[in-house]
C-alpha cells in the first residue's frame, strides 16, 4: 500500500511538472515563437493569453512595444564634400517575429543590421544634398526617401521602420568656424555695399535738394525784384502826382527831410554860409 502511495505521488508530480512544461503566458507586452531542437515551429504568438506547447519545445519571446535605435552622432559628407555631424534616431518594431528570429535571432543583431542599411540610406541621400536643404523644410522629403528605402530593407528581417528622424545635424567644429567667418564677411561686405549706395543717394538727394533751393531762391530774388521795381515805381509815381498838385509844399518837405537827415545827428558838425541855398528855407522861416 505504501508503494502504491508512492507511485501515484510520483505520477502526479510528474503530471504537474508535464503540465508546467507544456504552457506557456504571452503577456500584452509581447509576442512568442516556438522552437523545436533550436528551429522555429507553427505561427507566432501576437495576442495575450495563456498556450500550451510540448515539453520538450522552447519558447522565445520578443518585444511588441515601439524600440529606438539611436546609433549617436555619424559623419556624412554633402553634394559639397563638406561633412555633417548628424544624430538620428529610428523607431522600429518587430512586426514579423518568424523572420526576426531567423535572420538576425536578437535585438542586438537586429540593430546592427539596421544601423548599417540607415547609414547606407543617409549616406547615399546626404551625398546629393546641400547644408541648406537639410536644415530647411527639404529635410522632411529627404528623410522620408530614406524612410522608404530602409522599410524594404528591414522588411527581409522581419522589423518595420516607424520613423526615421534626425535629432541634430552640426558642422565639425573647424568648419563651423569657417562657415560662420565666411557668414560674417559677407554681412560685411553686403553691409558696406548697402553704406556705399546709402551714400551715393544721400549725395545725389542733397545735390538736387540745393539745385531746387537755389532754383527757388533765385525765382525768390527774381520775384523781389519785380515787386520792388514796382514798389519804386508806384512810390515814384505818387510822389509825382504828389508834386504836381503842390510842388511848394513838395519842396519844403524834401528840405525838411534834407535837414533832419543832415543837422539831426549830435555828432556831427557842420559849417555852412548864411547865404547857403541849402538855409534859405529857415531863413524864410525867420
Amino acid at each position: 500500500m505504501r508503494i502504491f502511495g508512492f507511485f501515484l505521488l510520483a505520477l502526479v508530480g510528474l503530471g504537474v511538472v508535464g503540465a508546467y512544461t507544456s504552457v506557456y503566458i504571452v503577456n500584452e507586452e509581447e509576442q512568442a515563437i516556438l522552437l523545436e531542437f533550436g528551429k522555429p515551429v507553427g505561427n507566432a504568438q501576437t495576442e495575450p493569453g495563456l498556450y500550451f506547447k510540448l515539453p520538450y519545445q522552447a519558447v522565445t519571446k520578443f518585444p511588441k512595444r515601439i524600440l529606438n535605435l539611436d546609433p549617436g552622432s555619424e559623419s556624412f559628407l554633402l553634394v559639397d564634400q563638406r561633412p555633417l555631424e548628424v544624430d538620428y534616431f529610428v523607431p522600429y518594431r518587430i512586426n514579423d517575429p518568424l523572420a526576426f528570429y531567423e535572420a538576425v535571432r536578437t535585438r542586438s543583431g537586429a540593430e546592427s543590421r539596421l544601423r548599417k542599411s540607415v547609414n547606407a540610406q543617409m549616406r547615399a541621400a546626404l551625398g546629393q544634398e546641400t547644408l541648406e536643404n537639410i536644415l530647411s523644410a527639404e529635410r522632411k522629403r529627404i528623410l522620408d526617401g530614406i524612410q522608404t528605402s530602409v522599410s524594404e530593407d528591414a522588411k527581409r528581417f522581419g522589423l518595420e521602420i516607424i520613423d526615421v528622424r534626425i535629432g541634430k545635424a552640426d558642422l565639425p567644429i573647424q568648419i563651423s568656424q569657417n562657415v560662420y567667418e565666411r557668414m560674417r564677411a559677407e554681412r560685411e561686405r553686403l553691409a558696406a555695399l548697402a553704406r556705399a549706395e546709402g551714400t551715393e543717394i544721400l549725395s545725389r538727394e542733397r545735390s538736387k535738394a540745393d539745385l531746387e533751393a537755389e532754383q527757388i531762391l533765385a525765382e525768390a530774388r527774381r520775384a523781389e525784384q519785380e515787386i520792388r521795381g514796382q514798389a519804386e515805381a508806384q512810390a515814384q509815381r505818387i510822389l509825382n502826382e504828389a508834386y504836381g498838385q503842390d510842388p511848394e509844399f513838395f519842396s519844403f518837405l524834401r528840405s525838411m527831410d534834407a535837414y533832419r537827415a543832415t543837422i539831426a545827428s549830435k555828432d556831427s558838425y557842420k559849417i555852412l554860409s548864411t547865404e547857403s541855398e541849402f538855409l534859405k528855407r529857415l531863413k524864410s522861416a525867420n
